[in-house]
């Protein structure tokens, strides 16, 4: 029997014996269109390149979920994390998006020992998972930074169409996913990078729509 140790080893191994071959293949394919813009109306090249795409992300969305144990701590003031988040990196995951998106950060906030860049993996994850739940209307997304005792309290709401009951138990098991095109792997992310800060991820979705993912930082690491 397979511990979940050698399960890792084995993705890892075929993740990366796979990833050499899609990165030549997804070259190749560009200097292709580059030097014959005209393939681009071939009927099946958009297709080509849709699942290239997809490839690639599934291979990155591989690489993070391995890597969310690993962590490079450093203490954060949340407030001003959150304010900069929100400032520079926010609109890079919003796009185009019709959403709207409220913040509402109360003190006093905790200083926290976390990894920056995990962290904000981590928001853009649920972030984008809430447009994808509403794909042909801008959601309306609220965010809520608070505190309870020693624990920073992160509450990331929308108002999208709900998650049914019979997912609901499943939504963070790695490779399990509901939307036709998902790799399975954005919430088995998330939960993995905050479990590896000692903290906690939850989700509700109460009949009639409208999601809340609720992560539960302690003040220290506690691994």
């Amino acid at each position: 029997m397979q511990t979940a140790e050698d399960c890792q080893m084995l993705i890892s191994s075929i993740s990366h014996e796979i990833r050499n071959p899609v990165t030549l293949i997804g070259s190749y394919l560009q200097l292709i269109a580059s030097q014959h813009p005209e393939i681009r109306g071939y009927p099946y090249w958009d297709i080509i390149e849709f699942e290239m795409k997809h490839l690639q992300t599934l291979l990155n969305d591989l690489s993070a979920w391995q890597n969310g144990l690993k962590l490079c701590l450093r203490p954060i003031k949340p407030a001003e994390w959150f304010a900069a988040y929100r400032e520079a990196m926010l609109p890079m995951v919003l796009k185009d998006s019709l959403a709207s998106f409220t913040c509402q950060t109360e003190t006093p906030l905790p200083t926290i020992h976390a990894d920056a860049d995990k962290l904000r993996q981590v928001m853009d994850n649920l972030i984008r998972n809430a447009l994808e739940a509403s794909p042909e209307r801008g959601p309306s997304i609220h965010l809520r930074v608070y505190a309870e005792a020693d624990v920073l309290c992160i509450s990331l709401c929308d108002d999208g169409p709900g998650i049914p009951p019979h997912q609901m138990e499943h939504i963070f098991e790695p490779f399990v996913s509901f939307k036709k095109d998902g790799t399975g792997l954005g919430l088995a992310i998330c939960r993995r990078i905050v479990e590896a800060h000692g903290g906690t991820i939850s989700c509700s979705s109460p009949p009639g729509g409208k999601t809340e993912f609720l992560i539960r930082l302690p003040q220290e690491n506690r691994r």
